[in-house]
Formats: structure tokens, sequence, C-alpha cells
């Protein structure tokens, strides 16, 4: 066996177990896509889309290129990046449609699925064709709605631009981490960063231009500290500009009639078209579909009820938090059973941050719910530091790990914390053994202890 073969073989191996682990786990929709892109998701993601046949040789991998769909890809071989990668994606002879993005002067198939047959061909040049005009694609008549037609309504109407000149690969930078779930879905500004890569290689970004207090900036900016560096191609100074504004129109089809179309789209029998249509509605941040998605909230799909829970976290809308809360009280007492529904309801509760939850929460932490007593640690009030003492005590295999809130509440009081406070544990033995110190330290405190802000 030559060198190349073993590397292969070892490569293949290791993807075929990790896929294999995942798949054996509890599921979510984006572990799922993670391995399986469907052809908008290739689409959006390539720089080059190109029609062809594959030659594979040992210690060479080309594509003799017949057509060029999207990108400036020249009618030529192309020589991919990593043979090893390349060769998990498509063999000799192989000939259909790649999906190919830059890497320096290099182009590589980036996923798994990034080859598909001649018979796709088509398929991937209507969804071409859909992103300049996507209105004859909503004709339910013509086109049955599939996951493809919605992922991309979803980016066409999705409303951030980001351009980048001088390292055009940082204009993904919002989706590395969805933006969508962490930049306030009523912020339509446009954001100007500038950056570098110090001495050490490290990145340093600066805001130039943005709103006072924009999130949208703050998100970006972290981004890019992550991924703006050398291994990424990004070697000197750059200005990234972000843009946020749902277009009203794409083509001939207006907003409007997308989010009547994607509403539809949530009746679906198709399990996979209503877990899109859900990342479509938050990806155009529309929070009048809150009602909608509320619908789908126990869904007998895990994966659809998850993404419902996460969209109204995403939403951080006050009108979501009655139905939240109704989802975290039905959940709880049985906790950690339905945990998914009690403590992704609790999370989404504290992202949205409206202290009419607090009761709903203080709730739940009696039974031990994890994220309810997170949430307590960020934004309970006095009150609060009772409750969780008092679940703590009656319930210590349940509820001994309250100390961490307990801690968080401290921290957020007039009062100073005390080194002991510091070993906050998830271990429930060690932390019962904190309970009895946290009562004499309340007793000693309650009398004048007040909160900032969360």
């Amino acid at each position: 066996m030559t060198r190349y073969e073993f590397r292969h073989r070892l490569f293949n191996a290791v993807i075929i177990a990790f896929s294999c682990s995942v798949a054996q786990s509890a599921l979510t929709a984006r572990a799922d896509s993670f391995f399986q892109l469907n052809l908008a998701e290739l689409i959006a993601k390539a720089d080059w889309v190109v029609v062809g046949t594959a030659s594979v040789e040992e210690g060479d991998a080309k594509i003799r290129v017949t057509e060029v769909l999207k990108g400036d890809a020249p009618m030529d071989k192309i020589a991919t990046r990593d043979i090893i990668k390349s060769t998990l994606v498509f063999k000799d002879e192989d000939q259909g449609v790649f999906f190919l993005r830059k890497w320096g002067d290099n182009y590589w198939p980036f996923h798994p699925s990034s080859f598909v047959p001649m018979s796709e061909r088509q398929k991937v040049r209507d969804l071409l064709r859909m992103r300049k005009d996507p209105s004859p694609y909503v004709d339910k008549k013509r086109y049955p709605p599939d996951e493809n037609i919605v992922f991309q309504l979803g980016e066409l109407f999705g409303g951030f631009k980001v351009t980048c000149k001088e390292f055009p690969q940082l204009e993904s930078a919002g989706t590395v981490w969805n933006y969508f779930e962490y930049v306030p879905w009523n912020e339509e500004s446009k954001v100007v960063l500038k950056g570098t890569v110090d001495e050490n290689n490290a990145a340093v970004v600066e805001v130039v231009t943005a709103p006072p207090k924009s999130e949208m900036a703050e998100f970006y900016q972290r981004t890019l500290k992550e991924i703006a560096n050398p291994y990424n191609r990004v070697t000197g100074p750059y200005t990234l500009t972000v843009e946020s504004r749902v277009p009203e129109k794409v083509g001939k089809l207006n907003r409007e009639d997308c989010v009547k179309y994607l509403h539809e789209c949530l009746e679906s029998s198709e399990r996979k078209v209503v877990r899109q249509a859900i990342t479509a509605l938050a990806k155009m941040r529309n929070s009048d579909s809150i009602v909608k998605v509320e619908s789908l909230l126990e869904d007998e799909d895990a994966t659809i009820a998850g993404l419902a829970i996460e969209f109204l976290r995403w939403s951080r809308d006050k009108r979501a938090v009655p139905v939240l809360c109704g989802l975290v009280d039905s959940h709880a007492e049985r906790y950690p059973e339905g945990h998914m529904f009690s403590d992704g309801a609790a999370q989404a509760l504290q992202a949205i941050g409206d202290p009419e939850c607090l009761p709903c929460l203080e709730r739940a932490a009696i039974f031990g719910v994890q994220r309810a007593i997170e949430a307590l640690g960020a934004m309970g009030r006095v009150e609060s530091f009772e409750i969780m003492l008092n679940a703590a005590e009656r319930k210590p295999e349940k509820c001994a790990f309250v100390d961490y809130a307990l801690y968080g509440l401290v921290r957020r009081s007039n009062k100073k914390s005390e080194p002991w406070m510091t070993s906050t544990t998830w271990n429930i033995k060690q932390g019962a053994k904190n309970i009895p110190r946290w009562r004499k330290w309340w007793e000693s405190n309650k009398g004048d202890f007040k909160l900032k802000n969360s």
C-alpha cells in the first residue's frame, strides 16, 4: 500500500466513523444540514459551479470543465487543492456538476456533497436562474415546493450584504455563525469595519461606522476576530462593509408574497420543506411569523419543534413570552424528561429578557431545569435567590447546582462575592456541600441585598 492509499483510506475511515457517531445521536437540523447540503446551499457557498469530468491520478486531481454555471472559472482543467479531500467527493471519470470554493490561488470541493451527477444539472441551472427572479418558482403548480426553493428564498430576502474587496473570502463572515441568531431583527443599518493582522498573526478589528450600541457591529467585529487571520489567507489591511436591510422586492417577487408562500410551506407534509421555511423566515427576520411558527412548538418531528423554539429565541420578541412560559410550565415537572422543550424555552425567555417571565423561570428552577436556573442568574430578581436556595435545600439531588445562579446574582448585586463562591459546579455532590454556606451567607446579607440591572 502506498503512502497516498494509506492516507486516503485513513481519512475515509475517520469521516465515516464521525458521520456514524453523529447519525446515532439526536440529530439537530444543523447537524443534518452539515452532512447533507442541498443544491441551493451548495450554490450559495460555492465561488465556482462548473460542469465537467473528473480526472484523478495519484497525487493529482483535476476537473475538465465543459460549462461554467457560476463564477469566472476558465474553460480548462482546474487543479483542486487537496487530492485527499477531492477524492472523498469524486472519483476518476465522474461526470456532473462540481461546486468549488476559492482558497488562495486554488479551488477545492469544500463539502462531501460538492459533486452531483449530470442528472442534477438542470436543477442547478433553474436555481441559478431563480437567483435573478424567484417569482416563477413560487407557483406551486409549476414548481412543487422543495427545500432548495425555500432555502433560496431565505437567501434572497435575507437582506445582509457583505463586501470586502481586499479579501473576498470574508464576505461569508455572517454565515460562519448565523447572523439572524445574534443580530436584533429590527436593526437595519450599515456598518463599516477595518481590520488587519498584527505581528503575532492575531486579528485586529476596529468599528469605523455604526449606529450607537449596534449589536450588528459587535457581532461582525467578534466574528472577524475569529476568522480574519493568515490561516484564512487574510494577511493585511482590509475594509469590510455590512448592509442590513430586507429587500422589498427581488425580481418580480415582493416580500409580502414571499412571506405568504413560506407560511404555506410551514404546513407542508415534507419535513425538510418545513425546516427550511422556519429558517428562511428567520433569515428575513420576520417577527410577524411568530404565531405561525408557534403552532409547530410541539410538532411530532423533534427537529421542527426545536427549530420553532429557536425561532422564538432569535426573534427576541415579547409576544412569544406567554407561549414559551406555557411550554416551560408544561414540561418542567418531568425534568429532565422533555428537556429539549423546558431548557429550550427557558433559554428563549432569557434571550427575550422580559421580567414578566421571571415567575415561570422560578417555578422551573424548583424542578432543576438547568436553563431556567442559568437565566435566573443572569436576569433574576431578589426573590429568585430565596426561591432557588429553598429548592436546593429541599431537592439537592436536582437543584444543588443552583449555586451557579446564586453566584450570578451576587455578582449583579451590591455585595462582594467571596472566594468560596467561585467554586460553583455542575457536580451535584459538590454543589450540595455548598448549600449550608449559601444559606448562612444569605441570612446575613438578605436584609440590604439589592440587584443591579442584568
